[in-house]
Order: C-alpha cells, then structure tokens, then sequence
C-alpha cells in the first residue's frame, strides 16, 4: 500500500480531548470498554496520533466557509507538493543524501528548534536534497515556506517581495510589504514564536540577506521549527553559528552512470556509446549539474556528434556549466579571485603549505584567500592537498582566456596551442605570468636558445610534454621565477645565468639533468627540491645556503653515488628519500645530525652497507626504511631514533640475499619506544632480542621468510599482525610461550613446518580459560584470529562438521555471545588450521545459524576446506552435525584471505 497522508478537521472538538481521550472522548470510551475490548486499545493509540497531527481547528478558523476554503488550498498546496514526488524518479543518490540530512534535522525532538545547512558547489544537487526534504516533511508542520534562489532576488533588489511571501506564507495570510527591514512588529514576532514552522533558504550568499528577511534566525519559528539553508559559502553557516551541515558529496561512478543514461537515452543504453560514455562520466566527476547537461545535449544524437561533442569539452568548457560554476569566482574579491586562478593552473593537487609559501609573497593574506576558497566550495583540501574539480579549473581557465584574444597579453597561458604558437614565434611578453602545459598530443615543437627571453615576469612554469625539444643551451629563465614543475626537462643543467634566489619549489622529475648548477648560490627561500627518476644525476650540488629545504627527494637517481657533507646545514629538511639509488656507497655521518628530519628513506640501495653511528637523540624520526640494502648491521646507537614508528629492514632480491648475513638484532631496539611498524621479513636472523616486548606501540611484526630464526621473545601485548610466512626453523617451547593471549590481533605462521600448533592451540585455550574468569573480560578486544600448520580441529570444539559449513541451534547461542571457529584447510602445498574469534557478533538468530568458510588465496591456488568448527563461549553448548545441504537463506558466511 502506497503511503497516504492524514490531515485531521478538529470540528467543534478540542484537538487536546481528541489526543488525550478527555472529555466527550472519554465517556465513549468507557462505554465501548466493555463492548470492544479487544479494539479500544488501537483506538486510543489512533486518536492520540491524530491529535498530534498538524491540522484545521474550526475553533481558530471562522465563518464554516472560511474554513472551507483554507482546507481547499491547503490541500490543493500540498497536492503540488506531492506532484514533485513524480519528477524524483529522474533522481540518482537523492536517498541516501536525504536520509544524512534529515537526521540532521531531529525530526524526533519537535521541542526544539534547529538549523541545518546543505554546503557544496554550484551544481552538486543542493537545491535538489532540499526540496526532496522540504516535500517529505512539510506536512508535520503549521506553517511552511521554501525560498528559492535567494541570492538571485538580492541582486534584483527583491528582498521586500521575498520577505513578504515567507510571512505570508508562515502566517497563511496576506502581509504588507511596508515596514521596516526587520522581522516587523512584536505582535508577528509572538504568532511566528507561538508555531511550528519549516523554512528552506535557497542559495544564500551573504548573512545580511538572512538579517534583512527575518531579523536574525532566533525570531524564526516556535520550539519544533526547522530551518533549512543551503550555500556554496560555509562562511554564511558560520556566522549564523550553524553547527549541524551536510557537505553534499559528489555521484559515485554508478550513480553518475545511471543519471547521465537516464538524460543521454530515450530507452536504453546504445553498445557502440558505452566507451564515450564513460569518458563523459568522467569528464563530469559526479557533479550531477554536468551530467545531466552534457547528458540532454548529446540525446538522440549519432556517435560522430558525441566524438565532436568531447573533443571540443577539452577546449571549450559547456556554457550552462560555467555560467553556474561562475557565480561562486564572481563573488570574490580581487585577491581571492587571483590566488583561485593560480590554483587552477599551477597548483592542483599541491599541498597547502607549499602553495601558501610559493605565494606568500604575491598577495597581502593567501591563508585567508584560501580559507574563503575552501568555505565557497571552489576548492577541496584532501590530505592537506588542495584539489579542485575539473569544471571549475575549466572555469577559470576560462576566466583568463577571456583577458585577450592574444596570448602575450594575457598573464596565465595553459591551452596547448596558445602555448605552442607564443613559443615557436618568440612572441613571450612581460605580461605573462605562469605558463602551465600538459600535453601529450601537442605537436613537436623545438624551442629557440632564447625562447623564455622576453617573459621577465614569469613567476611560474609548469611543463609536462615531450614532444617539446630544448635547443642544446638555453640562454636563461626569468628570475623571478618561484616555481618550476618540469618533468623531462632534457638539458645537462639549469641556464647558467638563472638566478635561483626566489625559487621555492624545483621539482623537474625524469630530467636529464647531471648537475643543477656549481658554486654555492643563495637558496634561501627554497623549500622542496625533487629530482627523482632523473637517471643522468652525478652528484647533489652544494645546499649549504639552502637554510629553509624541507623536502629533497632523489628516488630513482641512479647514478647518484653519494650525499654530500654539506647535507649537515639543512637543519629543517624533514623529507629525504634516497631510495632506488642503486650507485649510492656511502652516507655522510652528519645524516644523522638531521633534527628536523621525519623521513629517511634507502630502501633499494644494495651497495650502501653501512649505516652512520647516530650521535645525537633524533626525536623526529619517524620512519627509517632501509628494505634490499646492503646493510647488514644497525648500531647500538639505533636506540637514539626516540621517535621511530616505521622501521623497514628486510632482505633483498635473490641475488642480495645470498649474500646478506645479517644474524643480530640490537639489543637498543627496545628503546625505539614509539615503533609501530617493523619489518624484518627476509633476513637471516636466529633470534630477536627480549627487549622487543618493550615495544608497547608496535602494531605490526613481519617477520616472513626468516628461515633460520628459531624463537620469538614475548611479544608486546598491543601487536595487532604478525606475519611469519616460511619460518621453517621457528619452534615454541611448553615453558616459554611466545605471547600472552589478549585475543586480539591476527597472527600467521603459515610454512612454520617445526612449529607445534597443538602447543599453541592449547596455550590459546588456556589464555580463554583465564580471560573468561575475569569479570569484566577486559582482554577480549573484538577479533583474534591464527593460521597455523594442522590437519584436524580442536578437540574442544563442540560444534564440528566435515565440509566448509558448521551448524548452531539458537538454543545454544543467544545475540551477541562471543564464538571462536576453527577451519582445517589444504592447499597444494600443506595443510592448516585457522582460529577466529569474535567478541561482538550482532546476529540476531530466529533459526539456526550455519557458519560457512570459504577461503580467497592471494596466489590463486585452491584451497579446499576439509572440517570447521564453532566453539560457543558462553551459553550451554551442544555438539549439532549436519553434512547435508544447508539452505542459503540461513547460511552465515566467513571468509578468509590467504
């Protein structure tokens, strides 16, 4: 039956007796007591809900006629609202967004009065969740109003007609336009405090609009009231101290899909258009607005067109997409304006605080202009990456397409063939100040000696395009240039008559560069240095001056043969990565005079076989990595890194590991107090020191392949994984068990052939024995599972079957007991027995529950499950066998990856 709506008359009765039964009410009720007793009940529950309904009193509304015709328009408003319910099958993802909001709003506290804002950017579906709300729940409500385009009647100069319909509307009568630019008089302000109201603001750009409509948001409404206001600023939210927002995501890829095929297709999906299709739902990245343009102007036409169609979206952005998008960038003011422009063509998916610094210089305040960009929903920090949609980057290269027809007079190029033409006809100007080029179709283009000569303002250069070819010298680059992003930079070195002074960030990965400059230059105001993949690199130049670097980056360099000392002056460096420099030899030992430093990657270095005696405490270190080095031992003096929580020291390839002999772990590792991660896998250690149990922050221990390693110490009681794939010489002793179960944490020892799993199966049970005597069971964190070598399952377990599936009767569980199962398990090597416990199980079990295991391998072999078994923990457990089919809707599956 389709949901219906109830709007009760209260005709010469009170709603008061009608929801608590007094008066008439209750003398009828005494009366059918004992008539209808088995019915009185779902009555009264009926007349209550009526009561609290939103209706007509005749009581408050006078002549009968009147009363008439305001039931008439009501129901005839209401009617119009529910005729949008039809258009929403046209909707994608509107549920799901609905549902957030609507939670927002607390629909269940109808005594208080809340405000909730929809915030995202211009086409995203704000107006569209709003006005799905607004028709599902105007009708708990005595008065109702949506205001749409609020932003659009301010620049009309129509606030005065705006603010005259939402009284009107609120108070279901006509009210003046005169007055002054407040709510009006104390007598409206007592109606309108006095009801239940919902009011939906659309497209507010400025909290003056709110002040001018209403006064201020604490005169809107009595207790129950519900505002609603939706915005591409955050900062109207916030001045309006709006705690409860709903960011409107974007579509996710099937949901783009079928929204963009429901605008595109008069019926169904054409084969030949599926592969264009995707590339337009791509091009869109979820903003609906776009989809459903793009989507309408390409219906009914031939692939020829939608060819056509995409080709010119690349130069020439969708007109009604813009003209939306355009309306947050017209907002700005003039800094604001600047600083999104340079974003949208040199700083996409950079990192704030590099954008901040590169441009510190340029504009009085970049962290405020960023911070308004942000609350417009004109840019998105992800990871304290500053990103932004492809549409709106469009826009504004749009913006500054429009300064001129002619290139050289514009002050920001990235169009390929603006580029190219200004290039190859020496037409640079003083104008110009950031060229960005990223192309892979341009045609190849040979640049003159004195291609950037006029372009004495360029301040930014963003190049990514091979089919540009630098002449054998290039006389010289601007000096006021701060940044430069050129991958396959093709020359020997930078222009010897460039000034690096103001450079902040130099990143030219996959150059051809052997050496960046000589001397010693000012490199002041440098911060990031990234040569990687740059495979001609023959030495680091001199960085003494280069007070400020805290990101240099040589991955891949492989050439590189060493660092040099000078590396000792780089007090902020906090990045360093060296991994991949399979020439490098040596370290200097002021590497590890390095304060600031966070990072120090080496991994893949096989000819660095000694790592520098640390001196001094580095409390900053965090992650050391030093996997397929030649480093075959770590100083005592290891246990100065204070701050280490990443230490990755594993073998390397088969060539390296024949040589590695790496046997002993330092006894200092205990002291790395703050490691989290340790990876050991591969080395030919025999034991691991007992101060590793000091570790209390270590989550993770890899210890795969370590095939001459013959115990564990006990291990930290916090370590969630441990992995010892191969360790064919580990044993365990009945004195020394190698852990204290916390029943937490996944623990693999997969090939162990000399391990005793019984051992350990039965320490485990024990560890279970213990913990369940506890009274509040604190050790039992949630899951806990082990893979160890076996052919059968525990004895212990009462609940075993043959197969992959196990029964249990729900007379022998009850919700939310905790249960261990066990699996037995071939693969086409050996056999294993798996153990998972599980804390919180929140099954909620009418029948009998069936466990089924299946088991997904990495290496794509197949793995048969031979028994299982479940062991219920608390409760009276009884053996259930049962080898026959069990019926799919009952089944409870688990898997596992292997």
């Amino acid at each position: 039956m389709e949901e219906q709506t109830v709007m009760p008359v209260f005709y010469r009765v009170d709603p008061s007796d009608v929801r608590k039964q007094t008066g008439n009410f209750m003398a009828a009720f005494s009366h059918h007591e004992g008539n209808f007793k088995d019915k009185v009940a779902s009555w009264r529950c009926a007349l209550s809900q009526a009561g609290n309904l939103s209706g007509w009193d005749s009581s408050r509304i006078r002549p009968d006629s009147i009363l008439v015709e305001k039931i008439v328009q009501d129901i005839l408003e209401r009617l119009k609202l529910a005729s949008y319910s039809v258009s929403r099958r046209s909707l994608v993802g509107i549920d799901s967004r609905v549902e957030k909001v609507v939670r927002l709003l607390s629909i269940g506290q109808m005594s208080e009065f809340h405000m909730v804002g929809i915030w995202g950017m211009g086409g995203i579906g704000k107006t569209t969740i709003a006005n799905e709300i607004y028709t599902q729940i105007c009708s708990h409500f005595e008065g109702c109003c949506f205001l749409n385009n609020v932003r659009e009647s301010a620049l009309k100069g129509d606030l005065v007609h705006l603010r005259k319909k939402l009284f009107s509307k609120l108070l279901n009568e006509e009210v003046s336009d005169e007055g002054t630019p407040t709510i009006g008089s104390p007598f409206i302000q007592h109606r309108l405090q006095n009801k239940r109201v919902l009011v939906v603001l659309d497209d507010v750009n400025d909290p003056q609009h709110l002040d001018f409509l209403f006064g201020g948001l604490d005169h809107l409404g009595g207790p129950g009231s519900r505002v609603i206001i939706t915005t591409r600023d955050r900062q109207v939210l916030n001045s309006c101290n709006i705690q409860a927002v709903y960011e409107v995501p974007k579509l996710d890829n099937d949901e783009s899909f079928k929204l963009f095929c429901r605008h595109a297709f008069q019926h169904h999906l054409l084969k030949d258009l599926v592969g264009l299709s995707n590339k337009v739902i791509q091009y869109a990245q979820g903003v609906p607005l776009a989809l459903v343009v793009l989507g309408s102007s390409l219906r009914g036409q031939d692939k020829k067109y939608w060819e056509g169609t995409l080709k010119k979206l690349k130069n020439v952005p969708n007109p009604k997409i813009l003209d939306v998008l355009k309306v947050s960038y017209e907002g700005l003011d003039c800094e604001a304006k600047e600083i999104f422009l340079d974003i949208a063509f040199f700083f996409k998916g950079d990192k704030r605080d590099v954008i901040t610094r590169v441009l510190d210089d340029e504009y009085f305040s970049i962290d405020s202009g960023i911070t308004v960009l942000l609350d417009r929903s004109l840019i998105t920090l992800e990871f304290e990456n500053i990103t932004m949609h492809d549409s709106l980057q469009e826009m504004g290269w749009d913006v500054a397409r429009q300064e001129s027809k002619n290139p050289k007079k514009r002050r920001r190029l990235c169009y390929p063939e603006d580029v190219r033409n200004l290039l190859a006809r020496n037409e640079g100007s003083e104008t110009i100040r950031g060229i960005s080029l990223e192309s892979s179709e341009m045609k190849e283009l040979s640049l003159a000696p004195d291609a950037f000569a006029k372009m004495c303002n360029l301040k930014f250069l963003r190049i990514r395009c091979h089919t540009l070819k630098l002449p054998s010298d290039l006389q010289s680059l601007s000096d006021e240039l701060r940044y430069i992003s050129w991958v396959g930079y093709s020359l020997k070195s930078l222009p010897a008559k460039f000034c690096v002074e103001k450079l902040v960030k130099l990143y030219m990965l996959e150059s051809s560069v052997e050496q960046l400059w000589s001397g010693t230059p000012n490199l002041a105001s440098l911060q990031a240095l990234d040569l990687a993949y740059s495979k001609n690199l023959k030495e680091i130049p001199d960085l003494s001056q280069a007070k400020n670097l805290e990101i240099m980056r040589f991955s891949e360099c492989e050439n590189l043969i060493e660092v040099p000392s000078s590396i000792k002056h780089l007090k902020k460096l906090v990045d360093l990565d060296l991994s991949g420099c399979v020439n490098l030899k040596k370290l200097p030992d002021s590497i590890c005079m390095l304060e600031s430093l966070e990072v120090l990657l080496l991994d893949d270095c096989p000819k660095l076989e000694t790592f520098p005696d640390i001196t001094e405490t580095m409390k900053h270190l965090e992650m050391l990595g030093l996997e397929k080095t030649g480093i075959e031992v770590l100083p005592p003096s290891i246990e100065l890194l204070e701050g280490l929580e990443y230490l990755g020291w594993t073998g390397g390839g088969d060539e390296q590991s024949l040589d590695l002999q790496v046997s002993q772990i330092p006894q200092g590792i205990g002291c790395l107090y703050l490691l989290e991660h340790l990876d050991l896998s591969g080395k030919n250690i025999e034991t691991i020191p007992a101060s590793l149990k000091q570790l209390s922050r270590l989550k993770l221990l890899n210890l795969n392949n370590c095939t001459k390693l013959q115990f564990l110490p006990d291990l930290p009681t916090q370590l969630e994984k441990l992995y010892a794939y191969n360790c064919t010489s580990l044993r365990v002793s009945s004195d020394q068990p190698f852990f204290i179960a916390v029943l937490f944490g996944y623990y693999v020892f997969i090939d162990c052939f000399e391990l005793d799993a019984e051992l350990i199966i039965q320490h485990v049970g024990e560890e279970y024995k213990k913990i369940f005597q506890q009274q509040d069971k604190q050790d039992l964190r949630g899951k806990f599972c082990i893979s160890l070598p076996g052919n059968e399952v525990p004895e212990w377990f009462h609940h075993q079957s043959r197969g992959s599936s196990v029964i249990i009767q729900p007379s022998v569980y009850a919700d939310g007991e905790p249960i261990i199962s066990c699996w037995h398990y071939r693969s086409c090597v050996s056999e294993y027995t798996t153990l998972l416990y599980l804390r919180e199980t929140d099954y909620c079990i009418d029948d009998e529950m069936v466990f089924e295991v299946s088991i997904r391998p990495g290496d794509g072999n197949i793995l048969t499950v031979k028994s299982c078994g479940v062991h219920v923990l608390e409760g009276n457990p009884s053996i259930s066998f049962n080898q026959e089919e069990v019926p799919a809707a009952k089944r409870l599956k688990r898997s596992t990856s292997s």
